[in-house]
């Protein structure tokens, strides 16, 4: 509480009167499994759906849209193939690593940012540049939606479950205006929000 009351932006949210204790949600890991190779099913009757097949942070909230969407392409699949269990096997996993898979890579990627970030500011370091791709560019995308109204919608596609950032990223021109964006912010960056330091969190959290 006393945390929360630090930062003026969110202080109003410990106003209300709760309602029951604390409820803590741990041990939820990101998390994938696939029931194929590349030869095909290993396994026929049976499919992984939802958090069965990967789970994710939920941190982003996206969770049971992501359960939903994989339950509509199920539900596709198992229109055309109703008594082939191994091509429903085979054309599940394939639309699964297709439409599903790149929601799994951007949230891994994302808690890699956050991660590092955690850390630099951990040991008083700045957080090192991604190496892979993914990760540039999810930095690139958060980053850039500080820069503009247009670009902040971009963000927002992704943020809420209705593209992925691998989409939004080929989409044309898009890199381009993120990188300049990215840029002037580097420049003219945007104020700070108000919050207590490290160490004032620190000795409040104590």
């Amino acid at each position: 509480m006393r945390v929360v009351r630090a930062h003026p932006l969110p202080a109003h949210w410990v106003d209300g009167k709760p309602i029951s204790d604390v409820s803590v949600m741990g041990g939820v890991v990101d998390r994938y499994r696939r029931l194929a190779t590349e030869d095909g099913p290993v396994v026929t009757g049976f499919v992984a759906i939802a958090d069965a097949w990967a789970c994710t942070n939920p941190s982003a909230g996206r969770g049971m849209t992501v359960g939903m969407l994989h339950a509509q392409r199920l539900r596709d699949v198992l229109r055309c193939f109703p008594d082939d269990p191994w091509n429903l096997a085979r054309e599940f996993d394939e639309i699964t690593e297709r439409d599903l898979r790149p929601w799994y890579d951007a949230q891994v990627a994302s808690d890699g940012l956050r991660f590092a970030a955690m850390e630099a500011a951990r040991t008083g370091h700045r957080p090192t540049t991604p190496s892979d791709p993914l990760t540039r560019d999810i930095a690139l995308l958060r980053k850039g939606m500080l820069a503009s109204g247009d670009l902040f919608r971009l963000g927002l596609e992704y943020l809420a479950t209705l593209a992925t950032a691998q989409e939004i990223m080929n989409r044309p021109g898009v890199r381009a205006r993120l990188q300049e964006a990215v840029a002037q912010l580097a420049k003219d960056p945007p104020p700070a929000m108000p919050a207590p330091s490290r160490e004032q969190l620190l000795e409040l959290a104590s």
